[in-house]
């Protein structure tokens, strides 16, 4: 995916079923001034894990869903 990063997270399934899961990514703004969710939802999927296994998944972030508008430069930032 262009102009993306990506998370790599290992799901573990510690349970004697098979299960599936829904991995969120959230970010987060620190010192923010203006209006804005403490926490954004920033990618997802979902995975189906076997009793005691591990999966591995690679959730792809786009980065335009990471920028904020700042008032005092009139334009987006990362």
């Amino acid at each position: 995916m262009k102009d993306s990063i990506k998370v790599h997270i290992e799901v573990k399934n510690t349970s004697l079923k098979d299960g599936d899961e829904a991995v969120q990514i959230y970010a987060a703004v620190k010192n923010i001034l203006n209006f804005r969710p403490i926490k954004t939802l920033v990618g997802f999927a979902g995975v189906h894990v076997k009793a005691g296994a591990i999966q591995n998944i690679t959730i792809p972030v786009v980065s335009q869903s990471l920028r904020r508008y700042g008032n005092d430069w009139n334009d987006y930032t990362v």
